[in-house]
């Protein structure tokens, strides 16, 4: 019985503290949380000055060109 007597004491004496938590704090962390992100930044254009877009639009690579390959004697395969 004495053990349940100093559990209730000690209890008690946190009670406040998560009444406060639950009613103060998790309400403003609820608060800040419910405001919409920021809106993401448009993507910069390339060293030419023209979006991909742009250079889709006008059939121009927005890539290196692909590599070409050949098959070595050894039976590997070069790339160029």
């Amino acid at each position: 019985m004495e053990q349940y007597q100093i559990a209730s004491d000690e209890l008690a004496a946190e009670i406040p503290k998560l009444r406060k938590l639950v009613e103060t704090d998790i309400k403003a962390l609820e608060k800040a949380n419910s405001t919409p992100p920021a809106l993401p930044t448009p993507p910069a254009a390339s060293r030419t000055g023209k979006s991909k877009a742009d250079r889709s639009a006008k059939g121009e690579r927005s890539s290196p060109p692909a590599r070409k390959s050949e098959n070595c004697a050894d039976g590997g395969t070069l790339i160029e």
